[in-house]
């Protein structure tokens, strides 16, 4: 028998004469005033092994095998960052004053110069090269990243009638319709 140890948020007495308390008695604690226990449960082996094998499965199951990220700085790396963890190989794309150098391209498994200018029209909103890009590299998916490319519905319907995911809204969302 396996004991595991789970935290379980609950709310003091003090909490619950607060206005939100329903909330929190529903299973929705509010940081500020919540307070942390620990228990133990009790499991058997063969249920601990049961569990441990159906999460394998799940997370062994992958809709795409390369993913290339059309943004750059932090949010590109939050991107690659959960790719690797899923064990998804990334593309990422950079532009002339970024270099090849830059972090989010080095945390990639692979990376590409886009457009030829250092200002985001010049390189980083170039949709029809970031597209050739990726088929070119067999990437399965585009994640657009935040701003840039990721509200432009031209640039989703391209990325869907090339065949590939577009890892964001349907374009019909982008364009509010």
């Amino acid at each position: 028998m396996f004991l595991l140890r789970r935290q379980v948020l609950l709310p003091s007495r003090r909490h619950l004469r607060h206005p939100v308390a329903a909330a929190t008695a529903a299973g929705r604690p509010t940081c500020s005033r919540a307070r942390t226990r620990t228990r133990t449960f009790a499991s058997s082996a063969s249920e601990s092994t049961a569990d441990a094998t159906s999460i394998q499965t799940a997370a062994t199951k992958q809709l795409f095998d390369k993913v290339l990220i059309a943004n750059r700085g932090e949010i590109g790396c939050r991107v690659i960052r959960t790719c690797r963890r899923l064990g998804i190989r990334t593309v990422a794309v950079y532009s002339n004053a970024d270099g090849p150098s830059s972090l989010h391209a080095s945390m990639a498994d692979e990376a590409y110069q886009v457009g030829v200018g250092p200002s985001p029209a010049e390189s980083y909103l170039r949709g029809e090269e970031i597209l050739d890009l990726a088929l070119r590299s067999g990437a399965q998916a585009i994640h657009p990243g935040y701003g840039f490319l990721s509200e432009n519905s031209t640039f989703a319907a391209g990325v869907s009638d090339s065949d590939l995911t577009f890892i964001g809204p349907p374009p019909s969302a982008i364009l509010g319709t």
